[in-house]
C-alpha cells in the first residue's frame, strides 16, 4: 500500500480488493506540470509521486498538485526512478542501491537550489531519506543535501501551517472516516501531521481503526484536502 489511506464507509466483508488498474500512459500529468512551470520559479516544489502515484493511483498526484498550487506553489516533475523499496523487499539490495543512486542524480540539483522534493508516498520518502543512504554508504554532500530536502506531503503542509502559510479557505465536509496507515509498524508513518492538517476541515472526523486492507472505498488524505479546497475535479 502507498501512503496513508482513509476508508469510506463500513466494511461489509473481509474479502480481497481487486488489483488496481495499470495506467498505460503516465505522461499527461507530468507533461501538464512541465508545461506550466520552470524550475527557476519561486515557491517551487518537485513532486515525487512514486510508482503507485505514477502507475496506479494517478488521481492522488492530481490532488497533490491541486493542493500545492492552491497554496501558491509551482509544481514541477522531473525524471525519477523507483525509490528502491520493492527491490529491497525482494532481497535485491544491489538493485535498490542502483535506483537510489539514479534518484540522487535526478534530484540533488533541485535540492542544492533549496527546492523541496515532496512525495505523496510516505514509504517512498522514508526510503529515499533514511533507508537507501545506508545501502549506499557515502556520507557525501549529495546524499545529505537530498535527504534534507525530502518531505512527505503532509509533513510539508504541516510546516506551512506552522509558518502561517497554509491556506484555510476550506469548505466543510461532514463525514467520519477511518484511518489506515501504510504500515502499522513503520516509524515513518506521521499520523500527527495528517491529523493537524485535516483538522482544519470543519465537520470532518477521522478515527483510527483499520489495520489491514478491507473491501471498502478509500481515499488518500490529500484527495480529501483537495476536495475541501473546492477542487471538484478530484
Amino acid at each position: 500500500l502507498d501512503g496513508l489511506w482513509l476508508h469510506v464507509g463500513t466494511p461489509a466483508a473481509l474479502c480481497p480488493s481487486p488489483l488496481p488498474k495499470l495506467v498505460q500512459n503516465r505522461r499527461p500529468l507530468a507533461d501538464a506540470i512541465a508545461r506550466k512551470y520552470a524550475a527557476t520559479a519561486e515557491r517551487t516544489v518537485v513532486y515525487f509521486p512514486g510508482c503507485a502515484g505514477t502507475y496506479y493511483e494517478t488521481r492522488v498526484g492530481q490532488a497533490a498538485v491541486a493542493v500545492l498550487e492552491h497554496n501558491g506553489w509551482n509544481v514541477i516533475y522531473t525524471r525519477q526512478d523507483c525509490c528502491g523499496m520493492p527491490a529491497l523487499a525482494n532481497h535485491n539490495p544491489a538493485a535498490a542501491r542502483r535506483q537510489y543512486v539514479a534518484n540522487v542524480r535526478h534530484l540533488v540539483g533541485y535540492a542544492r537550489r533549496g527546492i523541496p522534493i515532496v512525495g505523496t508516498s510516505v514509504s517512498c520518502i522514508h526510503m529515499l531519506r533514511s533507508v537507501a543512504p545506508t545501502l549506499h554508504p557515502m556520507d557525501d554532500e549529495a546524499t545529505r543535501t537530498l535527504s534534507a530536502h525530502l518531505f512527505d506531503i503532509f509533513t510539508f503542509l504541516s510546516m506551512l501551517h506552522q509558518q502561517g502559510q497554509l491556506r484555510t479557505d476550506v469548505v466543510p465536509i461532514a463525514h467520519t472516516l477511518t484511518y489506515q496507515p501504510d504500515c502499522p509498524h513503520c516509524p515513518h508513518t506521521n499520523w500527527q501531521t495528517v491529523q493537524q492538517v485535516l483538522g482544519l476541515v470543519p465537520g470532518l472526523r477521522v478515527v483510527a481503526g483499520l489495520s489491514s486492507s478491507q473491501h471498502v472505498d478509500r481515499l488518500h488524505p490529500i484527495e480529501l484536502l483537495a476536495q475541501a479546497y473546492g477542487d471538484t475535479a478530484i
